[in-house]
């Protein structure tokens, strides 16, 4: 189990490792906020064994940035960055 801190305030939590459950390919697709390290992040992810499936795109009404990764063990993360 990974566990999320928090501070004062926020949402925490924890993922757990299912044994014998596959990533799903579709389905909830949890956003990790990045907090303007959004490129490197996708750099990291890709050198550890990660695939790009939707590169940094412009959120419209400067909201910011996205990306969606496939991680090395088959996990679909979205990534948000200002």
């Amino acid at each position: 189990c990974r566990m999320f801190p928090i501070g004062e305030s926020g949402v925490g939590g924890c993922l757990v490792e299912r044994p014998g459950h596959r990533p799903a390919a579709d389905g909830t697709l949890v956003y990790l906020n990045v907090d303007g390290r959004l490129d490197q992040v996708l750099e990291r992810a890709q050198q550890n064994g990660g695939k790009l499936l939707v590169p940094r795109t412009a959120i419209d009404g400067g909201f910011g940035f996205y990306a969606v990764i496939t991680d090395s063990e088959g996990n679909q993360v979205g990534l948000h960055s200002r």
